[in-house]
């Protein structure tokens, strides 16, 4: 049973000592250490392949990540290139959390082009997502994840004349 337990804290590259340790086991009837060695090998190889899959399914998703990549810089360079009148009403049908995704990669004058040919409505949502980029993330009541900027933006002060005051 030492010969076991000295085998199970073998790394892999020690798999054909833990084979002769296990032939010795058998040879010595310590069917419980034998037991235990073969235990330790089987799960050497079980790591061993685990971590070829690991590394398989990295390579597998940092293509697809590449891929990805390559079709919405695709979308973006198709939209900045349209004519803004025909790109606002095509954003104006996006979820405005998507459309303000394609809207933060592209140029700036593009982006504010189409946002100005947008249904207000629907570029003031876009532009909520795109400011809600830069402020804190933080568990909310209702669960919404963003909490209040730091600083909230004050609406511009109109001169008492236009204001309504004399």
């Amino acid at each position: 049973m030492i010969l076991a337990r000295t085998a199970a804290g073998l790394r892999s590259d020690h798999g054909e000592t833990l084979e002769t340790l296990y032939t010795l086991q058998s040879q010595r009837y310590d069917w419980e250490g034998a037991r235990v060695t073969l235990g330790a090998q089987r799960l050497e190889a079980r790591m061993r392949e685990l971590e070829r899959s690991k590394e398989e399914f990295a390579t597998l998703v940092a293509t697809v990540d590449q891929a990805a990549d390559r079709d919405v810089d695709h979308l973006i360079g198709m939209y900045e290139r349209m004519k803004p009148k025909q790109a606002g009403p095509l954003f104006d049908t996006m979820d405005p959390a998507f459309a303000a995704g394609f809207l933060a990669r592209m140029k700036t004058e593009s982006a504010s082009a189409i946002m100005a040919n947008m249904q207000p409505d629907r570029a003031h949502a876009a532009t909520l997502y795109l400011a809600g980029r830069n402020v804190r993330r933080e568990p909310t009541v209702g669960g919404g994840g963003i909490a209040a900027p730091t600083r909230t933006p004050r609406a511009p002060r109109l001169p008492s004349s236009v204001a309504g005051g004399q």
